[in-house]
């Protein structure tokens, strides 16, 4: 790939040589020879096939950069990186990102970027870090657009109401276009029939309380007209139900507690073949079915969503004044069954989908938030918002804010466009979303996990960067001024000699 690269023909064999010689170092080293992407790629290396080799070469740099990270590495880096975020105004994260992009196996922002990063003149990098540091963040923004926030579709949806809370809300996509509505008619009064038989029959028992709970949720969920009721939801209750149903069927044997009873059992049986059956004819239900069979994590992978996903759900819950109980209560229960071990691809669907559809609230009016946050600021120390990091950050707020709705956008307009009152009191508004701000910038680590790990959230990675890099300035600036109250505090007093220190 260096070769290819390389502009003059005859410094390609020069850099092809070079990369094969370390190539062979590191197997003889590491004796990693039975690695068959390096034994091809050597193998064409010897053949001098430039294209062939070119294309392998890209295939090995969008792999981690190791299969596991030393602790050594690990911790070296978590220290250099910490030093380089507080250097100041050298914009170091440009190359904290990159590290990080070779690290997990991100592919970079394509050759035109690569070759104008690699091209840039060397009167500029004679002019120090600060300035060559500020053109590559430029150029990464010019290559860089905003990352789409994606549209909630199957699954529980969500919302900012008026108190600015996290609320759910009813699935607009409920119209009759998708679902077969001539189907759901004949079924849905047989499932609701079949649900209350299965409240009546379990009835006030202790033994199977999750199965109790989770039968009255669902019967409570399919109540009303059906383009009114949320499909997505009712999918992921029924993955919750028949959790809890298998559970108790494991409970059985224990003759310490009593079995199920035959109208029980068959009022479950029932409600399990209506649910599946009426499920696929729902737009929400095909698709979450779809996204079920898509779900090639592995076990270790759902385990681990699904303790960062929990994480998140208490943490909210624990906010009450960011989310409303029920939101709190789906958000938990749908984290729950991440990884479950029934049904295991479409409850990690379900889960993924809700916790996904949340993130497209909270995510964005964090970083709303935090673009209030910073205008205020500026506003206050009577500071020009040109050229501060929100002016050039202001494409992704304006999509954050468009995600969450609530006309969140044009306030954002009026910030970065109006000046006097009507600016300031366009802040105080944006300054409501402050405390999601701060709930993303605390759980920062768990986000980032799930993004990382989960191909269709990792659009939050961008958006949680812009959080803590400005935060990042934020503690570097409030460093430098400690610094130097302490240096003006610990100068001598001309005439009077400084008593030394005690205890």
């Amino acid at each position: 790939m260096l070769a290819e690269a390389t502009p003059l023909p005859r410094s390609r064999k020069n850099v092809a040589d070079f990369a094969c010689r370390a190539i062979f170092n590191a197997v003889d080293a590491d004796e990693i020879s039975a690695d068959p992407l390096l034994e091809e790629m050597l193998a064409i290396d010897h053949a001098y096939d430039f294209p062939a080799k070119a294309k392998l070469a890209v295939e090995l740099a969008s792999k981690t950069l190791w299969r596991e990270v030393p602790l050594r590495i690990d911790t070296s880096w978590k220290e250099l990186s910490t030093k380089l975020w507080t250097a100041g105004d050298a914009d170091w994260e440009v190359w904290i990102e990159w590290y990080e992009d070779r690290l997990y196996g991100r592919p970079s922002l394509g050759e035109a970027f690569d070759i104008a990063v690699a091209t840039l003149p060397n009167e500029l990098w004679d002019q120090g870090p600060a300035a060559v540091n500020a053109r590559i963040k430029q150029l990464i923004a010019e290559y860089t657009p905003p990352d789409p926030i994606p549209a909630q579709c199957a699954g529980p949806h969500f919302e900012l109401d008026s108190d600015v809370q996290i609320a759910i809300v009813a699935t607009p996509e409920i119209d009759g276009t998708g679902n077969n509505v001539g189907r759901i008619g004949e079924l849905l009064p047989l499932l609701r029939r079949a649900a209350d038989r299965l409240v009546a029959a379990l009835g006030s028992t202790n033994a199977f309380q999750a199965l109790v709970d989770d039968a009255r949720d669902y019967r409570q969920a399919i109540q009303g007209e059906p383009n009114a009721i949320a499909w997505g939801t009712v999918f992921g209750l029924g993955v919750m139900l028949e959790t809890a149903a298998t559970a108790a069927e494991r409970l059985v044997p224990d003759r310490m507690r009593p079995s199920l009873e035959d109208d029980a059992k068959g009022a479950l049986d029932a409600v399990r073949a209506l649910h599946a059956a009426m499920i696929l004819e729902t737009n929400a239900g095909r698709q979450l079915m779809a996204q079920a069979e898509r779900v090639t994590l592995s076990p270790a992978q759902q385990a681990m969503l699904r303790a960062y996903a929990k994480e998140i759900a208490e943490a909210l819950a624990a906010e009450k004044a960011l989310i409303k109980p029920e939101a709190a209560e789906l958000s938990s229960k749908s984290a729950g069954v991440i990884g479950s071990d029934v049904r295991t691809e479409q409850g990690t669907a379900f889960g993924l989908a809700t916790f996904g559809h949340l993130a497209t609230i909270l995510v964005p009016a964090a970083v709303v938030g935090e673009f209030a946050l910073q205008a205020g600021g500026l506003i206050q120390a009577a500071l020009p918002i040109a050229g501060s990091l929100i002016l050039r950050e202001s494409q992704r707020v304006k999509v954050a804010a468009g995600a969450i709705a609530g006309g969140y956008d044009h306030l954002v307009d009026v910030v970065i466009d109006q000046a006097g009152l009507v600016r300031t009191q366009a802040v105080e508004q944006l300054r409501l979303l402050a405390p999601f701000r701060d709930f993303v910038e605390k759980h920062q680590h768990p986000l980032l996990q799930i993004a990382e790990n989960s191909p269709n959230l990792r659009w939050m990675r961008s958006y949680i960067r812009f959080i803590t890099r400005a935060n990042e300035k934020s503690v570097a600036a409030k460093t430098q001024v400690v610094t130097s109250i302490k240096i003006v505090v610990g100068e001598p007093y001309k005439g009077d000699p400084i008593p030394p220190k005690s205890n």
